[in-house]
């Protein structure tokens, strides 16, 4: 039987995101973590006494990063996004995509001006994990990814410390992309 396609529409948009046939239990545990993370990120700034539009903002990129990684937690996203004729360019490419959310980061919540070290170190470690998994062959796959996040995220908060009011995003962005996407469902990885 051939795998679900996506639908058509604004649906099929949505079933590119996370998987075609996803089950109502993950319908649910994702839009309910997106929805709760996003709150949560507006609760830390709006107790930071931010602007509006800061907490608009980090509302929008935690929706995104946590909702993401309970998405790469599902058999649906991974398999979706691991299926045949996906390799490491896409994976690369759509973790490179994310340096974008660190640079909104480095600008908008680091102090004055933009944080180019903080930019540097962060896109550096995220794409180089993200690099080390892909390499790996699909039994190491899932230990360099847990490897890859853990010295990544003790090297950055090292140097950089974390960004006041969102503490949560360099976790949640490890764990979206480096656990989650770059690691194949467990089905996947076995021969």
């Amino acid at each position: 039987m051939p795998p679900p396609q996506p639908r058509d529409g604004v649906l099929g948009h949505w079933d590119r995101l996370i998987g075609p046939g996803a089950t109502r239990l993950e319908l649910t545990l994702v839009l309910g973590g997106s929805v709760a993370g996003a709150a949560l990120a507006c609760g830390a700034l709006i107790l930071n006494d931010a602007s509006a539009w800061r907490v608009a903002l980090a509302a929008a990129l935690a929706f995104d990063l946590v909702g993401g990684a309970i998405a790469f937690a599902t058999r649906t996203t991974k398999q979706w996004h691991h299926r045949a004729g996906t390799g490491a360019g896409r994976l690369l490419g759509f973790t490179t995509l994310h340096t974008v959310h660190i640079a909104v980061v480095a600008l908008v919540f680091r102090g004055d001006g933009f944080d180019l070290g903080y930019w540097l170190a962060t896109s550096g470690s995220l794409i180089g994990s993200a690099g080390v998994v892909a390499a790996m062959p699909l039994e190491g796959k899932r230990p360099a990814a847990a490897c890859a996040t853990i010295v990544s995220l003790a090297v950055v908060l090292g140097a950089f410390g974390p960004t006041s009011g969102l503490e949560w995003f360099l976790p949640a962005m490890f764990v979206k992309l480096i656990l989650g996407h770059a690691v194949p469902h467990a089905e996947q990885t076995r021969r």
